[in-house]
């Protein structure tokens, strides 16, 4: 055994596998739709990759445990939202799953990140959401507890610049992006994964439940596109403070990348034209005209 050590989920001393934190279809499904056949992670946009973070995590078992409910997702949620298809009604699966990432992400960003802007009196609500989080996934218990999930689906682009704080690369953002990270103020905490056109959040402590309508995984099942959806303006704020985050770092992307990005396209210029980069750059250049560019060097 090469890499011996304790799973985090079932605590046994097994052979560990090596985990993405964000599942892998995503990141092969950003890959394949992208022009350049590459993605770029929003902390290190100089550099070209073709996958995500990976951490030694879970032995097999539970590897494969998550993967199930990851097959799930993808076939009858992730691929329809992104290519145009009808998503059914979701079943104890969806649960399973948001959970699973939830999970994963708080449990790097406590070991491999950090959570030190986290306020001390949230440190215990951590440690409480990844112990009935874990729980909930080895079916010890029927349900999270109050450790909620929420998940938003964006299928169509926004068209409409009613709200004046609209980052000029929302579009992009919404439809191009895979972000995590670990957001709390001073009483309320959550688990932020942004997978393309898919919002979850996980919460560790929340404050108002009653902000939030047609977004929270039931146990059983239910619908996950629904018409009226409700998020607080806490999540609204958060999501526009990440766009204009990757805004100023795509900003920051050398004149040796952009040419090559350039090249890239000029070689592919109907993939393009076809693309839903295209699509986006298009729903924020009618919006925002030149600001829609902000993020590209001039």
């Amino acid at each position: 055994m090469n890499n011996l050590g304790y799973c985090e989920l079932c605590d046994q001393e097994k052979e560990l596998q090596l985990s993405h934190i964000v599942p892998s279809f995503v990141y092969k499904w950003m890959k394949k739709s992208s022009v350049t056949g590459y993605i770029r992670h929003g902390e290190t946009p100089n550099k070209r990759v073709q996958d995500g973070d990976k951490v030694y995590l879970l032995c097999r078992d539970c590897e494969q445990r998550f993967g199930n409910w990851e097959d799930i997702f993808a076939r009858k949620v992730f691929i329809p939202l992104h290519e145009e298809g009808s998503i059914d009604p979701y079943g104890k699966w969806l649960l399973k799953f948001s959970t699973s990432v939830s999970w994963r992400v708080l449990t790097f960003f406590k070991n491999y990140l950090d959570i030190n802007h986290f306020p001390h009196h949230l440190l215990s609500a951590v440690d409480n959401a990844l112990t009935k989080w874990k729980e909930f996934l080895l079916d010890k218990r029927p349900h999270p507890a109050g450790f909620e999930q929420h998940m938003l689906p964006f299928r169509d682009f926004i068209e409409d610049r009613n709200d004046p704080d609209l980052p000029s690369n929302f579009n992009r953002y919404v439809s191009r992006s895979i972000d995590i990270d670990a957001a709390c103020d001073k009483t309320e905490a959550f688990i932020y994964v942004k997978m393309c056109r898919i919002l979850l959040i996980g919460f560790i402590a929340i404050d108002h439940p009653d902000y939030w309508r047609d977004t929270k995984i039931h146990v059983n099942r239910g619908i996950l596109e629904k018409k009226r959806y409700k998020v607080p303006e806490t999540i609204r704020n958060f999501m526009y403070y990440k766009a204009e985050r990757a805004q100023k770092v795509f900003r920051s992307m050398s004149d040796r990348q952009w040419d090559l990005i350039g090249q890239d396209y000029k070689k592919n210029p109907e993939k393009f034209r076809d693309s839903e980069m295209f699509h986006a750059i298009t729903r924020d250049s009618i919006m925002f005209g030149d600001a829609a560019f902000d993020d590209v060097r001039k």
